[in-house]
């Protein structure tokens, strides 16, 4: 139902990838080399992360008022514990499973990552849902193959 992707910043970011598969040590030097500044790594590592990407897709409940206090509990948990975090979804995600009118009580305060494959490294298509107003980092682009790791492209400013 959930996948937590872990965000390792890697300089200040522009462009950046995420991987979803295994990928060897010369594959993140080649992308690191490509111009790449930020990657997501997705699995179990241990690794020291700075924060985590909740995703928030798929299928859950078909009931919204279900699906919002999952939500708010598994957020609420995320902060009484520590955890540095974010949302990475659509306005069609949320609007299907909390309502299109549910805004999320943290959206000020919380990142928002969101996919939209349109090749267009901007914001210049964000529509505001959830409660937020501007996001944090656009996935522009997937299942792209490089430097022999399957990657998805991120934008953030």
């Amino acid at each position: 139902m959930i996948a937590l992707f872990l965000c390792i910043a890697l300089a200040s970011a522009k462009l950046g990838i995420d991987v979803s598969q295994p990928t060897s040590t010369s594959s993140f030097t080649c992308l690191r080399n490509k111009g790449f500044t930020t990657m997501v790594i997705v699995g179990q590592y241990s690794l020291k992360v700075k924060r985590v990407w909740f995703d928030i897709e798929g299928t859950w409940t078909s009931s919204a008022s279900t699906n919002q206090r999952y939500l708010m509990e598994m957020m609420n948990e995320a902060r009484a514990i520590g955890i540095v975090h974010g949302i990475y979804g659509s306005k069609y995600y949320w609007g299907n499973l909390f309502g299109s009118s549910y805004k999320y009580a943290y959206a000020s305060s919380t990142p928002l990552w969101y996919p939209h494959y349109d090749n267009s490294p901007s914001f210049s298509d964000f529509s505001s849902f959830g409660g937020w107003t501007s996001p944090s980092m656009k996935q522009y682009r997937g299942d792209v193959s490089i430097c022999s790791a399957g990657v998805d492209y991120n934008y953030k400013p």
